[in-house]
């Protein structure tokens, strides 16, 4: 009884069975006996043996010929499913499966079941059922399930011998038969142009949030436009499917923002809205225009790129042959191994007439300081970029704003890629304009007003376009750097006749890539690549503007293999190249979606 060893229990069937753990007796409390309480569980069927060894003495005994049966199952729980979210007073199927107490089918259930459900108003649900071995555990019953209200319902069924025997299926949605609670007004064109028709869809909805097909109302058009052409009354048929397009049926009469409803004409609370803005000229068209591939010649900024890098090569510099490689993949260690893309370049020129979103209340290429809707404002844009070379400085940059106190003469691509971007505005406004853009009120004297305002009209400037960069367009992912001026410099001309000349020389790293935001923001140019040697060309008024945009962008051409089922021949593939190049946790880019995608690919430079 004074026994103080340690025991340990082993088995023939190891992993078959849970043991208890090592176990010390304590000679004072346990005087040579000790009692696991189910200490062994027993996982499979058959015979056991079951040993325990003293650790410290030696001592050993066992117990043989364990037999582990099969306890007959009991039922356990219901699965309850296959009741559909249905229309009140439509008809559904219920399935009910039985499950045993080791969590399988029970096959052999041959008890009642009772159905209950948390329903209030008239519902009906099967009678009792009695299950037999030919349903080996699953019973449908169909059609058997109905409510006769709308709501959120569950359905329980429950063993009538074994009440904690149940299960229940919940989340059944009940609608109300369905109707017409609104309508959606929706036009193709948010600005069109005076006097010119156009077309409008009206899409009645249930209560839901799905078309309802069955509408066979009578709506009627009104407008805030009093002059405003409209539809006829109009009655719906059952082949509309709850949908109608009224095509070119509405013009408005003037220029402005004009509201055109459509209203039952029974039922008033059905009626919906849509926001028309009628502009002076035709309806807005923007065309792009590919050419001269191959043709433009490289700046000097490649060449100082090819020297710091060490990656890049002028395969081609003849007209009409301009051609490089960029090797992405080069490897210091293994410098043969290369994975190469093409660039070539072209022009491309974007015309967008009668822009309605580019205005001198909102003139996107530069701020507004001044109020909005000032009318009879008049203002041309002329925007030139490129990447600066020595004799662009000596002939423009120099002459020009040499005399500015801060003008560091020194010429700017001196190092690393040469990506030093020389930004020339000279803007044309009437008085108007001048009261919209640079806030100058008219009848100012212009050299007066510029000389107590030019230096804070500088500043503000040069706030506006750093915010454009690195807040409001966020270049970061394009550039691999926040928008970096080196310099602004301004000045404004009187040229008589109402008419002044905004004239703005800005050095800087990453306007090339804000300008690719403007142009795809405005919907002028999705195609986001790099430009270079750019020109800009705009009229705008306090209603819209007509744009040209002209410059040097890059293809890139790569090696492709066809797939197998196409042959596994070699091609080449022209890419626009996407401005995003890089992705950096809060700055948006288009490569976020792709940044942790894996593949092999047979592709150079995938």
């Amino acid at each position: 009884e004074w026994y103080d060893g340690t025991v340990s229990f082993g088995t023939n069937r190891s992993g078959e069975v849970t043991l208890p753990a090592d176990y010390t007796f304590d000679p004072f409390t346990d005087f040579g006996t000790h009692t696991w309480v189910d200490g062994v569980t027993f996982t499979a069927l058959g015979l056991f043996t079951v040993n325990c060894t003293d650790l410290d003495y030696g001592a050993w005994g066992e117990l043989m010929d364990i037999e582990v049966v099969l306890t007959p199952a009991v039922i356990d729980h219901f699965v309850v499913e296959g009741i559909e979210s249905m229309w009140e007073g439509n008809y559904s199927d219920v399935t009910v499966t039985a499950y045993n107490d080791y969590g399988n089918v029970f096959n052999t259930y041959e008890g009642t079941i009772h159905f209950s459900t948390d329903a209030t108003g008239a519902y009906e649900l099967p009678a009792d059922y009695t299950f037999t071995l030919v349903d080996a555990g699953v019973h449908t019953f169909l059609a058997a399930v109905m409510f006769e209200e709308a709501g959120t319902f569950s359905v329980t069924v429950e063993d009538t011998i074994v009440p904690t025997a149940t299960g229940t299926q919940t989340d059944i949605v009940i609608g109300g038969v369905p109707y017409a609670d609104s309508f959606v007004l929706e036009s193709d064109d948010s600005t069109v142009p005076v006097d010119a028709l156009f077309s409008a869809t009206l899409t009645v909805l249930d209560q839901y949030g799905n078309v309802f097909d069955k509408y066979v109302g009578t709506v009627q058009f009104t407008s805030s436009d009093t002059g405003a052409i409209l539809p006829a009354d109009y009655t719906f048929v059952v082949g509309d499917a709850g949908v109608h397009t009224f095509v070119d049926e509405i013009s408005l009469s003037a220029a402005g923002t004009w509201t055109v409803t459509v209203t039952d004409t029974v039922d008033s609370s059905l009626t919906d809205s849509v926001d028309m803005t009628a502009t002076e000229g035709g309806w807005q068209e923007i065309d792009l225009t590919v050419y001269d591939m191959f043709g433009p010649s490289w700046g000097e900024w490649w060449q100082l790129r090819t020297d710091y890098y060490t990656a890049d090569w002028v395969l081609n510099s003849a007209t009409g042959q301009n051609t490089m490689v960029f090797r992405p993949l080069r490897s210091k260690n293994v410098p043969e191994k290369y994975q190469q893309i093409i660039y070539a370049p072209y022009r491309m020129s974007v015309e967008g007439s009668n822009v309605s979103d580019i205005n001198t209340d909102t003139p996107l290429f530069m701020p507004r300081f001044g109020p909005a809707g000032v009318a009879g404002a008049d203002a041309v844009f002329d925007i030139y970029f490129e990447y600066l070379d020595q004799a662009w400085w000596d002939g423009y940059w120099i002459p020009t704003w040499g005399s500015e106190p801060d003008f560091d003469d020194t010429f700017y691509p001196g190092a690393n890629d040469g990506y030093y971007v020389g930004v020339v505005y000279n803007v044309t406004m009437n008085q108007e304009a001048a009261y919209a853009l640079l806030n100058m009120p008219t009848g100012s004297d212009p050299a007066t007003w510029w000389t107590a305002n030019g230096d804070t009209y500088t500043d503000d400037w040069l706030s506006w376009i750093e915010n454009q960069g690195d807040v409001a367009y966020d270049i970061y992912c394009g550039y691999e750097w926040d928008y970096e001026p080196f310099n602004t410099w301004a000045d404004l001309t009187d040229l008589g006749g109402g008419q002044v000349e905004l004239t703005i020389g800005h050095l800087v790293w990453g306007y090339e890539v804000l300008m690719t935001r403007w142009l795809s923001a405005s919907g002028l140019c999705e195609h986001e690549n790099w430009w270079e040697d750019f020109q800009l060309d705009a009229t705008l008024d306090e209603a819209q503007s007509n744009i040209t945009a002209d410059g040097v962008v890059q293809y890139q051409l790569h090696a492709v293999r066809q797939n197998a089922s196409a042959g596994t021949e070699g091609a080449w593939v022209f890419e626009a190249t996407n401005i995003d190049y890089i992705t950096q946790p809060g700055h948006p880019s288009d490569y976020t979606l792709y940044e942790t995608l894996m593949y092999e690919s047979w592709n150079a430079a995938d």
